[in-house]
């Protein structure tokens, strides 16, 4: 479905919101939340999963949300991403980690072995 709400002029939490608000993703996952200011752009019926090993949430997240102080190599070594989430596959994913390119399409592969062929993934 091509994105139809209000337009979008450049900074990329107002393109997360929006894309929350678009979609209305059963689940989000997000690599690199940091001060949670990203994180909290999920939808309160999201089922939300954060992996971020200094994270430093500083403001209002959804109050379920599962958040995993963990690089996210330890996390999908250590855990399911399907089972954390209930057994659903993720919807919508953000990964901001490293910022390095093998560290990115690390996160991509594992992000990916937990999705469907309609969800979407941010990098």
């Amino acid at each position: 479905m091509p994105y139809v709400g209000p337009p979008v002029t450049g900074h990329y939490l107002e393109l997360l919101a929006a894309l929350h608000q678009h979609s209305r993703p059963r689940t989000y996952l997000e690599i690199g939340m940091r001060t949670g200011e990203s994180i909290a752009q999920a939808c309160p019926e999201s089922i939300v999963v954060g992996i971020d090993p200094a994270a430093a949430i500083a403001c209002k997240v959804n109050a379920d949300s599962r958040l995993f102080f963990q690089t996210s190599d330890e996390f999908f070594a250590g855990h399911d991403g399907r089972q954390v989430l209930d057994g659903n596959p993720i919807d919508l994913a953000f990964i901001d980690g490293m910022h390095l390119f093998e560290y990115a399409l690390r996160d991509f592969r594992n992000v990916e072995r937990n999705a469907s062929r309609e969800s979407v993934i941010l990098v």
